[in-house]
């Protein structure tokens, strides 16, 4: 009878690269699979910039994932950060505004997992808020591609299901129904109109 191993506790190695960017290795098992959201948004709360990033899990659940951040705007040194605490630091996304889509596109992968494209105007807390709405439907990243370039998120995705199971057609239609309703162009604020001046008739 084999003895069950545990996952490996998350362990991190920086490494400072020729542009000025710092590259952030994780690896080992998170409580959570938000875990990189939790930690990016943290990270942009003190003006630390992703460059680049990916992340994947595999079949003991553990994650390997490399992130390049830009602290240029940042006081904080990279070297003084617990970025494992971070990681597990969990945010309340659930009440922010859901995420901006510019376009997104979803496939259907031979491992039954769907693999999604999204392209969106940068902002802040996008990865986070985005998971948030996506697991409602019982969907969880297994591997994450993040990027921005040029002011542009450049994301891919690949979810599963609920204890690794391959995401059913009808969870695939909601996904493309929940991603259209963030493509929708945002209506502008209509300002309000000035308060008519009644005249007064003097007795």
């Amino acid at each position: 009878m084999s003895a069950t191993v545990s996952p490996a506790a998350p362990t991190t190695l920086l490494q400072r690269l020729p542009d000025g960017s710092v590259e952030v290795a994780l690896r080992g098992a998170f409580s959570h699979p938000h875990w990189l959201a939790y930690l990016l948004r943290a990270l942009s709360e003190s003006q630390v910039s992703l460059v680049s990033g990916r992340a994947v899990q595999n079949d003991a659940l553990e994650w390997d994932a490399r992130i390049v951040l830009d602290f240029r705007s940042s006081q904080l040194l990279p070297e003084k950060l617990d970025y494992v605490m971070l990681a597990h630091q969990r945010l309340d996304m659930a009440t922010l505004a859901a995420p901006q889509l510019g376009s997104f596109r979803i496939a259907r992968r031979s491992d039954l997992q769907l693999e999604v494209h999204l392209e969106a105007p940068d902002q802040v807390g996008f990865l986070g808020r985005l998971l948030t709405r996506v697991s409602s439907l019982g969907l969880f990243p297994s591997e994450m591609e993040i990027a921005t370039v040029g002011g542009r998120i450049k994301d891919r995705i690949i979810f599963r299901g609920i204890m690794n199971k391959a995401p059913t057609d009808t969870v695939q239609k909601s996904l493309e129904a929940m991603f259209r309703l963030m493509s929708a162009p945002v209506p502008p604020e209509v300002p309000a109109a000035p308060p008519s001046t009644v005249p007064v008739r003097r007795a």
